[in-house]
């Protein structure tokens, strides 16, 4: 009897697996269809000379500092994740934070960042950077509020960059610019 109570109690936790998987994915499928997915997936703007293999960003000389090194998971089948909590030099009370993901290919990483704002609890779509003359990597996508965002998320090349502060007074577009321009040059050496 207790064999099959628990052969019945794996079958129903198998069922919700299944039920939540399906559900996880229709619900990226309709944030693709928000954003126009297809349209666009796996265009960037250039053509690289390669993939980006590491991205740890050296912060000398950017404005910006760590006083210990970056939370770092790496997962071989998934690809490589960094999170960073910065702190202006000058104005050290002002938290800012920068995701960064890499994945083997740029289809990859577009499919991250659907999957990313899949799971946001924010109004969608994001605006494009390009509504206020923010031109960032492959593709870029402000927070709110969007006249000067506290959040910038931009693709280039295989790697996802999402910047943010804590304080929606704070820019973020100087260091997303900066670490834009460091994907950048290594996209080509």
């Amino acid at each position: 009897m207790k064999k099959i109570k628990l052969i019945g109690f794996i079958a129903l936790l198998a069922l919700i697996a299944l039920f939540v998987h399906a559900y996880s994915n229709s619900h990226v499928d309709a944030v693709k269809e928000l954003y126009g997915y297809e349209q666009w997936v796996g265009i960037t703007k250039t053509n690289y000379l390669h993939t980006i293999t590491s991205f740890i960003p050296d912060f000398t000389g950017s404005g910006y500092s760590t006083n210990y090194p970056p939370s770092i998971s790496e997962v071989e089948e998934v690809g490589l994740y960094y999170s960073y909590s910065l702190k202006e030099n000058i104005l050290f009370n002002e938290d800012i934070n920068a995701k960064i993901h890499i994945r083997n290919n740029v289809v990859l990483i577009h499919d991250l960042l659907m999957e990313m704002f899949a799971y946001s609890s924010a109004w969608q779509p994001f605006p494009r950077g390009e509504t206020i003359s923010i031109s960032l990597g492959d593709r870029c996508y402000l927070g709110y509020p969007t006249n000067s965002p506290a959040s910038i998320t931009f693709v280039r090349n295989n790697v996802y960059i999402c910047v943010s502060a804590n304080d929606s007074t704070n820019s973020v577009l100087p260091i997303a610019t900066w670490l834009d321009n460091k994907i950048l040059e290594m996209s080509f050496d």
